[in-house]
Order: structure tokens, then C-alpha cells, then sequence
């Protein structure tokens, strides 16, 4: 509820000029006032979290430890705008993402089954008490590799990772860009660079690991080939949610591997999986039909 607005409200806020945005505010359209209201009704969803948040030894959540927090020069907590604004990022983030990641995860499953025959081989000397365990899970080679290209071609996220440049300026091949210029940098052309990642559009785990008799093993790749690859973008601004994200897609696709044979619906093409913008935000890709 509230979290499709949302999104779209933030993304025509960065990247739509100013004075169009503050016009479009106002225009007597009941959509886009749903769409201008999502803001504060999220505020709203929020304040009755952090009234209910507990502080001090009961802080067993976020929003409980964001109302405990005190800073350790002052010693006083956050405003309560501040830790609203951060409930905010709570609730819509991974809605969308993860299960985009999904539905490609199956869909590439589906496809070819030589995926869910060597993920079920690495999963096979496991014994079962052990087989949805986050750390046994994150030693599988193959599985990891997999969900590493499913994201790598269908990364749910490819939005500009937007940086302001220092004051001083700096070089970039050859060319000055003064300080305070915005740059910016995206995973979707990073991903299908031919140079880094040959036959760039086809999931190969292969890119990432070696067989090694009857098993798999890390492979040694170019520093650039990990460099170029950032479905959760980079530096500190990079998804919070990150370690969520790989233990759900992780589970998921063990899971389906393991239990199920899956194959595409007649109506699920590669035509229906084409990506598209997510009409909630032009920072989202979705398949084209459910």
C-alpha cells in the first residue's frame, strides 16, 4: 500500500527539473494526488512504528535501535524526522527488487535444466538438517555463480549510481571534470560488455567457476571482470539489503533446484520475460508480462 506511488514520487523528484515537478504538484489530477501524497502517508505507516518501537534493553528491531541510537559526541538521539525518513527506506526496499530477482531465478531454472542438475549435485552430499543453512549455502561455487548471472542479466536494479565529483575536480581518460559536476555510472551496459563478459545476454556460471572433477571451484577472474559487476551498486551507498537479498535468493533457488522440475508455461516467452520499466520507477526493470 503506498509503496508504488512512493517510488514513483521519488523518481519524478531526482529526475525531473525542479520548477515541472513543483507544477505537476499541482495539477488537479486525482491520480498524481495519490501519487504526491504517498510521501506523507508512508510518514504516517512510519509513525506508528516508532511509536510502538520499544528503547534501551527491549531494542530488538530497527526501528527500535534507530530510536535507541545516541550519538557518541552529543549523546542525544536522532530526530524523529530523521529515523521517520529511514522507515520510509524500510518499508519499500526489496519490494520490487527481490522478486524480480526471482521470477528470473525460476524462469532461468525453467529454461535450462543443467542449472537445477548441478546445483542439485552440490546439494547432494548435504545432509538434509543442513540444506537450508546460510553459511553451507554460500560455499556452494555453482549455485552462488548461478544467482550471480541471473542478477548479471537481469539485475532488477540498473538506475544511475549518481556521485558528485570533489571540489578540486578530477581526470577521467584524459578529460578534467570540474568539481560539483554529477556523474554517473549504471550496471545494465556494465553487464553486457562484450570485453568483460563474452556472449554478454547468456547466463554462464562458467564465467565464475571451474570444474574440477566431480565438483566446482571458485574461478581466478580479471580484478575488472568483478569490478564491472554491481547488481547492488557500489561504495557506501550501495543496498543496505544486500545481505537479505542474497540469503532469500539463495533459499529460493536451492529450494527450486532441489524440489522442483521446472518448466515454462506456454504463455511464458522470452517475449512476456523482455525487460521493461516498472511504471512505479524508472530505476526498476520488469518482464514485459506477468
Amino acid at each position: 500500500m503506498y509503496l508504488d506511488e512512493w517510488l514513483l514520487d521519488k523518481t519524478l523528484e531526482n529526475y525531473m527539473p525542479s520548477p515541472i515537478y513543483w507544477l505537476l504538484r499541482r495539477v488537479p489530477s486525482a491520480r498524481l494526488q495519490r501519487i504526491f501524497a504517498a510521501d506523507e502517508n508512508i510518514f504516517k505507516l512510519g509513525e506508528g512504528i516508532y511509536d510502538s518501537a520499544f528503547e534501551g534493553e527491549k531494542a530488538n528491531d530497527i526501528m527500535s535501535l534507530c530510536k535507541s541510537y545516541r550519538d557518541p559526541v552529543t549523546n542525544l538521539p536522532p530526530e524523529r524526522r530523521q529515523i521517520l525518513g529511514e522507515a520510509a527506506i524500510f518499508l519499500s526496499a526489496g519490494t520490487d527488487t527481490t522478486s524480480v530477482a526471482v521470477t528470473y531465478i525460476a524462469w532461468a531454472l525453467a529454461c535450462n535444466h543443467t542449472f537445477s542438475y548441478e546445483i542439485r549435485r552440490e546439494l547432494a552430499n548435504i545432509p538434509d538438517q543442513k540444506r537450508n543453512d546460510i553459511d553451507v549455502l554460500k560455499a556452494l561455487p555453482y549455485l552462488n555463480a548461478f544467482i550471480r548471472e541471473v542478477l548479471r542479466v537481469h539485475g532488477p536494479t540498473p538506475g544511475f549510481l549518481e556521485r558528485v565529483v570533489p571540489p578540486e575536480g578530477t581526470c577521467f581518460q584524459g578529460h578534467f571534470i570540474p568539481g560539483g559536476t554529477i556523474v554517473s555510472g549504471q550496471s545494465w551496459t556494465s553487464h553486457r560488455d562484450p570485453l568483460l563478459y563474452p556472449d554478454p545476454l547468456v547466463i554462464k556460471p562458467e564465467r565464475w567457476v571451474a570444474k574440477v572433477g566431480d565438483g566446482w571451484t571458485a574461478k581466478r577472474v580479471a580484478p575488472e571482470v568483478y569490478a564491472g559487476w554491481f547488481p547492488f551498486g557500489q561504495g557506501p551507498r550501495a543496498c543496505v539489503g544486500r545481505p537479505l537479498a542474497e540469503i532469500e535468493l539463495l533459499l529460493v533457488a536451492s529450494t527450486l533446484a532441489r524440489t522442483f522440475r521446472l518448466t515454462p508455461h506456454a504463455s511464458t516467452t522470452a517475449e512476456s520475460m523482455r525487460h521493461v520499466r516498472s511504471y512505479s520507477s524508472s530505476s526498476f526493470v520488469n518482464p514485459s508480462s506477468p
